[in-house]
């Protein structure tokens, strides 16, 4: 069986993207995010999401290091998890986007 890389990468980006859309959608209704100082409004951080979606396929690296980041322990999530009651789901998601920025970088540094 021959594996479609450039699907694999495809659908790789999509469920990344789905996820920073869901983050997006949390970040809206968040009510504390004053242990910020790079997203003092939770508007910055919807902001900054939809950057990383809008330039993903033209500046791939950069962005997958942005969402290392923002995924980090002790990152943006994390943080805003914790401060708005959903530090569980936080932990499933953190797991899924760690595996899928791992992948996707295998397939850029190919």
């Amino acid at each position: 069986m021959v594996i479609d890389e450039d699907s694999v990468k495809s659908q790789l980006k999509h469920e990344l993207v789905e996820i920073l859309k869901n983050m997006k959608e949390r970040a809206k209704v968040a009510t504390d995010v004053g242990w910020s100082i790079r997203f003092p409004e939770s508007s910055d951080i919807v902001i900054f999401i939809d950057e990383c979606i809008a330039n993903f396929d033209g500046d791939e690296k950069r962005i997958l290091w942005e969402i290392e980041l923002l995924f980090a322990p002790t990152g943006t999530f994390q943080e805003l998890s914790m401060a708005n009651g959903w530090a569980q789901d936080y932990i499933t998601i953190a797991n899924k986007v760690d595996n899928i920025v791992k992948e996707l970088k295998a397939t850029i540094n190919k």
